[in-house]
């Protein structure tokens, strides 16, 4: 019997004698300390970590690293190479950021890799990246914490050794790495309290998550500060939030820079960035290695150019087929095909996605949808101005998960998980779960979240 097994075997046993309604609400009351709501209720999660093998974890470092690796080169491509923008979509403002004067020896440094894990046989499929704004870390950290807290895993922890990772000590890490490289680039010498400004919108719904990271950088006795987008001045050499001058902008979503109603009043930062001036992570750059195509042009082998064999393996082995939905002639397991005849005939095995959406919206799950509904997604995916990918549906693996509503314990039920894979500075720094009934798999629309749990004898 795999370890996994025994371990979710043993827990149901002590949550069976245990009392999951009182845990579950004793776990709502910490989250609320935190104000980690979403959408005006209690953050979504369930009462048990997710299990992995902790053997399994040097494959994750081993896969996420090469991607990491391989996404870096497709977005060093697009700024090099002509033929690339047409496959990577950036536009206007974004375009315009995205190609001022790079700073860092690395585009991509705080990643999120989302992909589907079988723990029955080690594999991964990566569906989609997130490179630009990924957020969570905050919440997966103090919900470790409280996890380890509960009775019933304390309980489990009596016959089990269960690790976590904590992405903020190597978020930390990260952040004086990247402001000592952009302090030896511009030739000027690091200070020593630099002050970190973590920023997102102040109607944000990650602003919770945010200020988190915000206390865990205090409490490690560096210095930052929570900002809107808009707190900022700029008097040509230094940004500053009330007087005091900010040396690392750690930012959300690029859109809180660049559309209304923030661009018209986010000139402070965007200038800074745009003099150099300023150490700003995610640079705008990394919204390329975001777009759903980085995975059809890691797919496709007329790009194989572009890799090493290390990490073509990885690619072959852990990508699933990707393609943008183009009308032309295409590979598939060998053959020639027409792409959107292939698409109007596979419905029953493919995923629609458009290429720079985010949290699941207009994401179309063939097997979900009618053939009219499929025809006419596919239909306007084809339409000038639109890009989306199509992917091929990957089976979904599903954990059985304690579900408490309304006070109520429903039993455990089964539910379909989603892993995310953290890398900072292309480097494996941890993974969290997202777990929910449908086949869109994501906290914006209902799912849970939950902290990863290594486990071993």
């Amino acid at each position: 019997m795999s370890i996994v097994k025994q371990v979710n075997d043993h827990f149901k046993k002590i949550l069976s004698e245990g009392d999951p309604e009182t845990e579950m609400k004793n776990l709502a009351i910490e989250m609320a300390k935190y104000d980690m709501t979403m959408k005006g209720k209690p953050f979504p999660t369930f009462l048990k970590p997710y299990i992995v093998d902790k053997k399994a974890k040097s494959s994750f470092q081993h896969a996420t690293n090469n991607i990491m690796s391989a996404i870096e080169k497709v977005a060093e491509a697009f700024f090099v190479d002509p033929k690339f923008k047409n496959l990577l979509e950036l536009k206007d403002l974004v375009e315009k950021y995205a190609k001022m004067s790079q700073v860092y020896p690395r585009r991509q440094i705080v990643s999120r890799l989302d992909a589907f894990y079988t723990p029955e046989n080690g594999d991964i499929k990566f569906i989609e990246f997130n490179c630009d704004s990924p957020s969570g870390m905050g919440w997966h950290d103090v919900m470790v914490d409280m996890f380890k807290k509960l009775p019933s895993i304390k309980k489990l922890s009596e016959n089990f050794s269960l690790d976590a990772d904590k992405f903020l000590d190597t978020h930390t890490g990260m952040l004086l790495k990247k402001y000592h490289e952009f302090c030896q680039v511009k030739g000027i010498t690091p200070v020593k309290e630099p002050l970190f400004a973590v920023v997102c919108a102040t109607d944000s719904t990650i602003l919770s998550d945010v200020k988190v990271i915000v206390d865990v950088l205090n409490d490690k006795g560096y210095h930052a500060i929570y900002a809107d987008p808009r707190d900022f001045e700029y008097d040509g050499k230094k940004l500053t939030k009330d007087g005091k001058e900010v040396h690392v902008i750690y930012r959300d979503a690029v859109q809180e820079f660049l559309d209304p109603p923030y661009y018209g009043h986010t000139e402070a930062a965007l200038k800074a960035y745009e003099d150099g001036n300023i150490c700003f992570i995610n640079p705008f750059c990394s919204r390329v290695g975001g777009l759903k195509s980085v995975l059809a042009i890691m797919h496709d082998r007329k790009y194989a150019y572009l890799f090493t064999e290390e990490e073509l393996e990885v690619i072959d082995k852990y990508i699933p087929f990707t393609r943008l939905v183009r009308d032309l002639e295409t590979e598939v397991c060998g053959e020639k095909v027409n792409l959107p005849d292939f698409i109007r005939k596979n419905r029953e095995h493919l995923v629609l996605k458009p290429n720079s959406g985010y949290g699941g919206h207009g994401v179309i799950v063939g097997p979900a949808v009618s053939d009219e509904e499929w025809a006419s997604t596919l239909k306007t995916a084809l339409e000038p101005g639109n890009t989306y990918v199509v992917q091929e549906m990957v089976p979904i693996p599903s954990d059985e998960f304690p579900v408490v509503e309304d006070g109520k314990f429903l039993g455990f039920l089964p539910k379909n998980v989603n892993i995310n894979f953290w890398a900072y500075d292309g480097i494996f720094g941890g993974a969290y779960v997202r777990a929910a009934s449908g086949a869109i798999i994501n906290v914006h629309q209902g799912g849970g979240m939950v902290p990863v749990f290594y486990a071993s004898r």
